[in-house]
């Protein structure tokens, strides 16, 4: 079995969240709670923080097993392939969603030309390759991306300082509590995807101090959501910023170091497209390892590539008719709910059930 470190899991889910947290928090929050959408990224900090200790538990209770093998030893053989049925389809969804979101960001902002599906197929390509080569190539990848977006990041924040004008941030407090509401749902989204600790931490090390590294994990990953809202807000201002369909590389093309570094977009597309591509990889991963255990399938890379296709076919299909404004419609509506409902819902059922179990095993002797 593959061993992967503590840290290796952490530095993954923080990529995972920065890609697409970037561009859908900044639209969305900023959208219904304007000048407040920073508040609003705390607070579904906060709450997501809270529920993460759902994971943590089931982790102690379960080190040995991912959540696609004791789903079926809480929930029974036949319901627990119902729930790795209903993880396939979210780890399959956000696949899509990473595909879609980095097609239209590029034939949007940069080659406007170039047909979506060359795009799709070959990041596609590079995803069915790295998954083929095992998951720990999957987490040395994740590490070096992480280095590169720490350099970035600190690089955007130098660019950045004399754009700033925290005035901008005035006035707090202004929108209704409905729409605050509304603008926590998408970082709760994103923050939700702690859940990906149950699908890996039986190939860690070490589990000793996990629910430190969760905790951690996802502080540090909250952060560099929060700061991005926050500069961009302290840069544009809400009202700007709420009409913006890719806030981040809008905002990223205000930077200009002593003629140095100008055209500093470019880097960040680098960088997503990066961090698209391994978000895309491990979760076609997860796609993949959910067949195997429906299915109870013996030879786990023959389906890879017929898989891989479905996806793309399947992508296409989804939002070939949307466009740039029915595709941030669905994020906000359809995608966010139906992501956010698998995120709370498996986790807290299952944590339920096995206690329930234990409790009444307790009460039967």
């Amino acid at each position: 079995m593959p061993q992967i470190s503590k840290s290796q899991l952490a530095l993954l889910f923080i990529n995972i969240i920065i890609p697409a947290a970037h561009i859908q928090v900044l639209s969305v929050s900023v959208k219904y709670s304007k000048n407040s959408a920073w508040i609003a990224v705390l607070a579904a900090y906060l709450i997501i923080a809270i529920l993460s200790f759902v994971t943590i538990k089931l982790i102690k209770l379960y080190p040995q097993d991912s959540i696609l093998d004791f789903s079926s030893k809480i929930m029974g053989k036949t319901i627990g392939k119902l729930f790795n049925i209903i993880l396939f389809f979210y780890s399959f969804l956000i696949a899509s969603f990473m595909l879609e979101q980095f097609t239209i960001l590029v034939t949007t902002m940069v080659y406007r030309m170039t047909p979506a599906y060359i795009l799709r197929t070959g990041i596609m390509i590079l995803a069915v390759y790295l998954v083929s080569l095992g998951v720990e190539v999957i987490f040395r990848v994740s590490d070096i991306i992480f280095i590169i977006v720490i350099v970035f990041t600190i690089v955007i924040g130098i660019g950045l300082l004399k754009e700033i004008d925290f005035k901008m941030l005035l006035p707090i407090f202004t929108v209704d509590l409905k729409n605050f509401i509304k603008s926590t749902i998408m970082p709760m989204v994103f923050f939700g995807q702690i859940i990906i600790f149950l699908f890996f931490h039986n190939l860690l090390e070490d589990l000793s101090s996990i629910s430190k590294t969760i905790q951690l994990s996802l502080l540090v990953g909250s952060i560099f959501v929060f700061l991005f809202v926050l500069v961009d807000l302290m840069v544009f201002g809400a009202d700007l910023a709420s009409r913006m369909l890719f806030p981040p590389y809008m905002l990223i093309r205000f930077i200009n170091i002593e003629e140095v570094l100008d055209r500093a977009e470019v880097f960040m597309l680098t960088l997503w497209i990066a961090l698209s591509f391994i978000e895309t990889a491990v979760y076609f991963w997860i796609s993949n390892q959910a067949i195997i255990k429906v299915f109870n399938l013996k030879y786990q890379k023959l389906n890879i590539i017929p898989l891989a296709i479905i996806l793309l076919a399947l992508t296409t299909v989804m939002w070939r008719e949307k466009g740039i404004i029915g595709f941030q419609q669905y994020v906000q509506l359809g995608y966010a709910f139906s992501i956010l409902s698998v995120q709370l819902f498996v986790p807290v059922c299952l944590y339920l059930t096995a206690l329930f179990r234990t409790w009444k095993g307790v009460v039967n002797e």
